[in-house]
């Protein structure tokens, strides 16, 4: 592992509000723990104005290539949140992940709604709204997630889904900022996630309820998420649900019946308490996951005739 455009590596430390970890190791950034998987820099971007010049600095960039004698230009900008939905295919990501820091971890209370930054993790998302008797958003508490990501895929569970609660979102477009209500959703995905667009805060519209009912809701969906779902590392739920006419099918469902719980490639395994999951045993890489991941996908298409896709995002 080496860096070849060390002027970028020089630009970007000159932007004051960065913070920059070179070869660094995607244990620390994502829920699924696995090892030997690191990335050429993850850059913390604590301001817009520093996201801004970050992007500009990546999108300029001219790695100048001595084997070949060329130089390329960077690939698409991959925002890392929490790192709770996606895997790295490779162990060594030879690109730059950004992450959004400090002046993005915003809840501000408005009349009428509240302004949540992208960075935000949903466990302090669900606590301020208790603490300020807001009900809507019980079902999501025990989510390990970020808003921005919950935004993107339109995380759900317990049959409600993330944009239901969204007005308006500020997004990064063009190298322009901007408040915009102009977007569609459906079942794990959203307009943002097919135009690329970084998401950078949100306003949420929910009703005012009891604290104390609220608590009362929030324990009873973390209960339940602690009594069906792994506890160990993982990414989440695996497949997506499959919808064919009026039916859905599940791929947990699926993969129980063919036997396939606790089987596993390396410390990979599909987890005995869900199907849906595959969990980190101790020491399980990429490749493990992968592996086990294809294997569902042959065995559930052999056996059901149906075709099943990734929820999480595989880079």
């Amino acid at each position: 592992m080496k860096i070849d455009d060390k002027n970028t590596i020089i630009n970007l430390l000159k932007i004051a509000s960065n913070e920059i970890f070179l070869f660094e190791d995607l244990k620390k950034h994502t829920t699924f723990k696995l090892v030997n998987s690191f990335a050429k820099a993850v850059i913390v971007c604590n301001t817009e104005n520093a996201l801004l010049k970050t992007l500009k600095i990546l999108k300029n960039k001219n790695a100048f290539s001595k084997k070949s004698k060329t130089y390329h230009l960077a690939k698409q900008n991959l925002i890392l949140g929490y790192g709770s939905n996606v895997l790295f295919k490779d162990d060594f990501y030879n690109d730059y992940i950004i992450k959004l820091g400090k002046n993005f971890k915003k809840l501000v209370l408005k009349k009428n709604f509240i302004e949540v930054g992208a960075g935000v993790n949903l466990f302090a998302l669900n606590k301020f709204l208790s603490n300020n008797s807001l009900c809507g958003l019980e079902w999501s508490y025990g989510i390990p997630g970020s808003v921005g990501g919950a935004v993107i895929m339109n995380a759900g569970a317990f049959g409600h889904s993330f944009l239901e609660f969204v007005t308006e979102v500020k997004i990064l477009c063009g190298g322009k900022i901007f408040w915009t209500n102009n977007f569609s959703y459906s079942y794990r995905n959203s307009t943002f996630k097919e135009n690329k667009n970084i998401i950078l805060e949100v306003r949420l519209k929910l009703s005012k309820g009891k604290k104390d009912e609220i608590l009362k809701n929030q324990k009873a969906f973390f209960e339940k998420r602690l009594s069906t779902q792994p506890q160990e590392f993982s990414a989440g739920s695996v497949f997506k649900h499959v919808f064919i006419d009026d039916k859905i099918l599940y791929p947990a469902k699926m993969i129980d019946n063919l036997g396939l719980k606790g089987v596993k490639i390396g410390d990979a395994e599909i987890s005995t308490k869900h199907a849906g999951f595959i969990i980190n045993n101790k020491n399980a890489t990429s490749r493990d996951v992968l592996t086990l991941i294809n294997l569902i996908e042959r065995k559930v298409e052999e056996n059901f005739k149906v075709k099943i896709e990734p929820e999480i995002e595989i880079i």
